[in-house]
């Protein structure tokens, strides 16, 4: 619940907030909503030896790469802002809330 607020507008203010996931939460530039947020995750791209032996190596990417999806996590700036886009534009936005 917020702080040093009533209940009932605690309450209201945090179901708005569980609606309204960013601030802002619309694209600044066109009124539109996100379409993405940028995001990392870690990878491993596989390397194969194509070399004589491994005292003469000659390293070639294989050409697959596995993503590792439990590392995804959002980009944030110095400000703990995030990247959001609708597709257009970018924009920096807060995270006031949670995407089921």
């Amino acid at each position: 619940m917020s702080a040093g607020l009533k209940p009932s507008t605690a309450a209201a203010l945090d179901a708005l907030k569980a609606e309204k996931p960013f601030s802002p939460l619309r694209c600044p530039t066109c009124n539109r909503l996100p379409q993405w947020e940028l995001d990392t995750v870690q990878a491993t791209a596989r390397l194969v030896n194509h070399g004589p032996n491994d005292e003469n190596p000659h390293l070639q990417w294989e050409g697959t790469t596995d993503i590792e999806w439990d590392t995804q996590v959002a980009v944030q700036d110095e400000k703990g802002l995030l990247t959001l886009g609708c597709g257009d534009h970018e924009w920096k936005a807060r995270k006031t809330g949670e995407i089921p």
